[in-house]
């Protein structure tokens, strides 16, 4: 049979598979073969409320972007970040759509009730006496006109008490301070919780009576009988109670000042909230904060007027992404919001100082990024997550303090800070990204606790300055790159749970001259301590069975290698093996 009619032959055949759809034509139901998961699927609110549509995860599709609509806009309308605002009662279906494949998506039945005529958050109890150290729990014991009982708490004074987004108030010092109580549904919903912190040693304040029983008899018969009893007391507590209470609201005046822009020198108001948000400087969708920013240029044309401290009324639930982008102007900011978009204060490289407010859990990918002069953040304990770049390039921060409950500090958070010189990991963290620290070419130590469990890849590259570092405990890899071109770290304990040594995990670093490697390790990945030049000696455990290509290459002074094992791969252990 020629080649002619048996091309033919196979054009027909796939002509005719076609045709009758057995060749590889995808139906609706297999081009569909992505998945949105919600973490809630449905939701009941009164009208005015508001509420959160969180992606799961996203099973199947390479681009994890969503889009939210709303198929009643006066039932209920969506942000572009899934924040629902409830308008009047009635149902609607907010569809979650992937931004890569239209046909996969997700729905969120929510169910609105007629707004009530009135709502109100009631405590069972309004205030507690607690010592220092000592901790309360805030118990709600109503919620009037109110689909949920959640609500997010803060604190006027952190110095005097502190308190969890739940109620868990913890005393930390001398004095008292009001603890805010809001809906999580509704902002207008709050209540106050009084709290009055003493010291610890209690024995400080009762050696008073002691004393005053002795003055009185001597005063007593001659003098006034009843006068002594009647001045001690009201004495004592008019002083306490009375002076406390009247610096307290002096201390924390910010609930009082003004929103609007500021100038960033003497501090006077400028422009109005009001007037930003009518002229166009300001942009309000939904409850959603924005700016003039262009996607296609790159450019925000509200950067002009935004020049100086912007202070933010408390009573919208986002800011979008790319919000203040490119705000060249703008020195302060607070963050009083309870969702973020991504890359929210992108390129503000005036920035010098940002407040993030309690109601905030995660601080989005890109939110400080490339802000060159930012130099102090304030980060309230809630937040549990720094995302993806959130300080990336921010060349002029020196110190962060970490809120208590972050659990991630996900990849390249920190990377380019290269003034960053400590930092303290708090004692909870899981996880740290890929190229978290990357770069950070001022700091000198760190300590990551025994609960971090996984450490990405090139997460101290270029730490040029990092002479100590304490790894947990329970890790079992060090990842790639993890240490490349440390050149001022001299000696590294490697916990004896890891058994793999990953790929360039040392390389390049030059200074240092003493490790020691774990019995349990197996594998020790190729080039994993390439040209580290000031290494001596070393001993491999005899259960190493994979050593990789160029594992100990440029180690020119390497004289000694103890080795007993099996391992191949050639030249390992250059240069006294390769040749």
């Amino acid at each position: 049979m020629s080649k002619g009619i048996k091309r033919l032959i196979s054009v027909v055949s796939v002509f005719f598979l076609v045709i009758s759809g057995i060749y590889f034509v995808p139906t609706e139901a297999q081009a569909a073969t992505g998945k949105i998961v919600l973490t809630q699927k449905k939701a009941t609110l009164y009208a005015g409320e508001y509420t959160n549509i969180k992606v799961k995860k996203v099973k199947n599709l390479k681009n994890t972007e969503v889009k939210f609509s709303s198929n009643n806009k006066k039932v209920a309308t969506v942000s572009s970040k899934g924040y629902v605002s409830a308008k009047k009662k009635g149902k609607a279906v907010i569809t979650v759509t992937s931004k890569a494949n239209k046909k996969v998506k997700a729905r969120f039945n929510l169910t609105v009730k007629s707004k009530p005529k009135k709502v109100q958050l009631t405590l069972s109890e309004t205030s507690a006496t607690i010592k220092s150290g000592e901790t309360y729990a805030i118990k709600i014991k109503k919620a009037l006109g109110l689909s949920s009982k959640a609500v997010v708490c803060s604190s006027k004074n952190e110095n005097i008490a502190t308190v969890t987004a739940d109620g868990k108030i913890t005393g930390v010092s001398v004095g008292n301070t009001d603890i805010v109580v809001c809906s999580a549904v509704n902002k207008k919903a709050k209540a106050v919780f009084k709290v009055v912190v003493k010291a610890d040693d209690t024995n400080v304040v009762t050696p008073q009576p002691e004393v005053t029983p002795e003055v009185t008899p001597e005063v007593t018969p001659e003098v006034t009988p009843e006068t002594t009893p009647e001045t001690t007391p009201e004495v004592t507590p008019e002083v306490t109670p009375e002076t406390t209470p009247e610096t307290t609201p002096e201390v924390t005046p910010e609930t009082t000042i003004e929103p609007g822009l500021y100038d960033a020198t003497t501090n006077e108001l400028k422009i109005k909230w009001a007037d930003l948000v009518a002229n166009g400087t300001i942009k309000i969708d939904i409850g959603e904060i924005s700016t003039n920013w262009d996607d296609e240029t790159n450019t925000n044309a509200s950067s002009d007027i935004l020049d100086g401290k912007l202070v933010i009324p408390e009573n919208y639930i986002s800011f979008s992404s790319y919000a203040f982008a490119e705000c060249n102007k703008l020195t302060e900011v607070n963050i009083p919001v309870m969702y973020m978009g991504n890359f929210v204060f992108w390129g503000c490289d005036s920035l010098e100082k940002a407040d993030v407010s309690v109601n905030v859990t995660e601080l989005s990918p890109g939110t400080f990024q490339d802000c060159t002069n930012l130099k102090t953040v304030s980060i309230e304990r809630y937040v549990t997550t720094i995302g993806q770049s959130v300080f990336r390039n921010c060349t002029s921060l020196e110190t962060v303090e970490l809120p208590e409950n972050l659990k991630e500090i996900a990849g390249h958070a920190f990377s380019g800070c290269t003034k960053l010189n400590s930092i303290n990991l708090p004692k909870n963290m899981t996880k740290i990204g890929v190229a978290v620290f990357d770069n950070c070419s001022s700091l000198t130590s760190i300590t990551v606790p025994d609960s971090v469990t996984s450490i990405g890849e090139a997460a101290f590259r270029d730490c040029t300055k990092l002479t100590q570092i304490t790894l947990p405990k329970q890790l079992d890899m060090l990842s790639g790159k993890l240490f490349q071109r440390c050149t001022s770290l001299t000696s590294i304990n490697i916990p004896e749970t890891v058994t793999t040594i990953g790929y360039e995990a040392f390389s390049e670093c030059s200074g240092l001259t003493a490790i020691t490697i774990p019995n349990v390790v197996t594998v020790i990945e190729q080039s994993a301590f390439y040209y580290c030049t000031g290494i001596t000696e070393i001993t491999i455990p005899d259960g190493v069975t994979e050593i990789g290509d160029h594992a100990f290459d440029g180690c020119e002074k390497l004289a000694v290698i103890h080795y007993n094992g099996t391992a191949e791969g050639y030249p390992w252990a250059a240069p006294l093996l390769a040749e």
